[in-house]
């Protein structure tokens, strides 16, 4: 859906074109970007998201060995990677 197609939408719910601007300057990038990760869709090539979950060894603790669970999301379409 492009912008025309938003605004289009909101005009025919009888918003007005100050509420109109007002809506669309509140859209933030990095809000899209969360959303399509919480629903597990790629913010780059809009594929679906793999949550990959691998263990990272870390120090020790009372002599026995220690490691983290990791995990990342991950689109194998384009291949992007969440960085957080």
């Amino acid at each position: 859906m492009s912008i025309y197609e938003i605004k289009e939408n909101l005009e025919d719910h009888n918003y007005s074109p100050s509420e109109i601007v007002e809506i669309l300057s509140n859209i933030d990038k990095e809000d899209i970007e969360e959303y399509a990760k919480e629903n597990f869709v790629c913010p780059k090539c809009y594929g679906d998201l793999k949550l990959i979950t691998y263990y990272e060894p870390r120090s020790e603790h009372f002599g026995m060995p220690v490691s983290e669970e990791m995990s990342e999301l991950v689109c194998e379409e384009c291949g992007w990677i969440d960085s957080n």
